[in-house]
């Protein structure tokens, strides 16, 4: 049975009258809390709303503009406190809804489109309180939502397991990688015997994506979904990706584990571990016919930094990076006898990182259609 949020919720305006020294934090478009790195030095924290454990904090402002509204329920038992503009609300019985059930509810995509469609019109396109109290949520027994609350949170605890497990991984590969070869590239000792210097584009192939648009699908069977910066950043295509056709060249074709870079606009590289996807333009597939993918990976992001810095000094809207930046980064290439040393011991993190990583995007991926199967209750 369907009832409106307002029917369920009641709005919390407390002040930090007492001006006690609590952190301040924020709301993101991603629904998390955010610490509050403003300035408040001569800001009154006094008319600050103190928000308490199994609250909600919400911002009703640009939902049309940002299609999302940010919103999250504190569940810590440290009081915080938020800006006034901020609108603060709990639930008003728990028994008929648990606060983790509705803040489950608000996570859903469809939420934030049936949100922003409400949202009045100009530039803000804000959603009216009222407006937001009148949108309705589902709500099933007490123990149907603990059971689905359960279930979400068993699979958010599987993915932070895996996440700090390739943080591990992560860590051990860098630290051999930087011992064992970017050490001879800062050094100013002479190179080992057998040691060689070589450039990014001496080790792989460095691959543009095409113009996806032109390479539309004929019908369903023809599809693939396309990838984006986008994709890369969330680490997975969904309803809203654009779609390509099957039947552009193999080498444009991505599947797990292949490493890509994102070298205009937002600058970043990462192992791809959604599933086969087409590769867009903008994105660099990195690839090698000599050396492993670590070798690629951990090369093209030890020059990130050094990339983005070029790429913000671009008098652009959208700072890139050249070709040209790529033949002059140098790389070491150590001995064959110590190259297959240093496999035998990145190889097998590098494929445990992209076995936890595609178990964290099918993790995901069952979480979304968990939220997605709320509104059919």
């Amino acid at each position: 049975m369907k009832q409106k949020i307002g029917m369920l919720i009641k709005e919390v305006d407390i002040r930090n009258t007492s001006g006690e020294d609590l952190m301040l934090f924020g709301v993101s478009i991603s629904k998390d809390f955010i610490k509050s790195v403003a300035n408040v030095i001569g800001t009154d924290l006094r008319k600050y709303k103190v928000v308490a454990k199994n609250q909600f904090v919400c911002s009703l402002m640009q939902v049309s503009r940002d299609e999302k509204i940010p919103i999250a329920l504190w569940g810590k038992d440290k009081s915080i406190i938020v800006s006034p503009a901020y609108k603060v609300f709990q639930v008003t019985d728990e028994n008929v809804i648990l606060p983790e059930y509705l803040a489950l509810w608000f996570k859903r995509e469809e939420f934030d489109r049936e949100a922003s469609y409400y949202g009045v019109g100009g530039v803000r396109g804000s959603l009216e309180w009222e407006d937001f109290c009148d949108l309705t949520v589902p709500v099933s027994s007490i123990a149907e939502q603990r059971e689905i609350v359960d279930a979400y949170n068993d699979i958010e605890r599987r993915i932070a397991l895996k996440r700090k497990i390739n943080d591990n991984l992560e860590a051990q590969t860098t630290t051999i990688f930087n011992e064992r070869i970017v050490k001879w590239l800062i050094s100013m000792d002479e190179l080992p015997d057998s040691y060689h210097y070589s450039s990014l584009t001496s080790i792989a192939n460095y691959l543009n994506g095409l113009a996806m648009q032109n390479w539309r699908p004929n019908n369903e069977d023809d599809a693939i979904p396309v990838l984006k910066i986008r994709e890369l950043r969330q680490g997975y295509s969904d309803n809203k990706s654009e779609y390509c056709s099957r039947s552009v060249k193999p080498a444009y074709h991505i599947f797990n584990g292949d490493v890509i870079f994102s070298w205009s606009g937002t600058l970043c590289v990462d192992i791809w571990c959604g599933g086969e996807i087409g590769l867009n333009q903008h994105l660099f597939s990195v690839r090698s016919t000599k050396y492993p993918k670590w070798f690629c990976y951990y090369w093209t992001k030890y020059y990130l930094d050094e990339f983005i810095r070029i790429a913000d000094g671009m008098k652009t809207s959208m700072g890139h990076i050249k070709r040209e930046h790529l033949d002059g980064a140098k790389v070491v290439i150590p001995s064959d006898r110590e190259f297959a040393t240093i496999d035998s011991l990145i190889s097998p993190l590098f494929d445990s990182i992209v076995i936890n990583k595609t178990e964290i995007i099918t993790l995901i991926q069952s979480q979304n259609a968990l939220l997605s199967r709320l509104s059919r209750r």
